[in-house]
């Protein structure tokens, strides 16, 4: 299940481990509010991942995600479906993502999700887009 992301579920969102550092920042990008394309996944009643998007404009996004501490492999398969059917519904010329090299299974996804490698950004990241 898909819901809009909001102050409340996001409040009761738990990161991985992995990525608890960079939770706090995120949150803080939606002090003033929740623009479109921004949704949090559940597995059930447990939440598993939020994640959006945010037009860059010209038809350019930029999309992050935060896995929730009940992420399993097996939840790939949904989030890509999911993904893909969401992109085709928008008018974008390219998706821009950010991952980190530390997360095998974030290639994993962007792979699936029909996204390619551009560049190393940091020692600890990649840039991967989807045209």
């Amino acid at each position: 299940m898909v819901k809009p992301l909001n102050y409340w579920n996001l409040s009761k969102f738990k990161p991985h481990n992995i990525q608890k550092d960079c939770f706090e920042s995120t949150k803080k990008i939606f002090k003033n509010g929740f623009p479109d394309h921004q949704g949090i996944l559940y597995d059930g009643r447990k939440s598993i991942l939020i994640f959006g998007l945010i037009d860059m404009g010209g038809g350019q996004y930029y999309c992050w995600t935060v896995f929730g501490e009940n992420f399993k492999k097996f939840h790939l398969r949904f989030v890509i479906n999911y993904t893909n059917r969401y992109l085709n519904m928008l008018q974008y010329k390219s998706i821009h993502h950010i991952i980190r090299k530390d997360m095998p299974w974030t290639k994993k996804m962007m792979s699936m999700a029909g996204f390619e490698y551009v560049r190393d950004e940091e020692e600890a990241t990649e840039h991967w887009i989807k045209l």
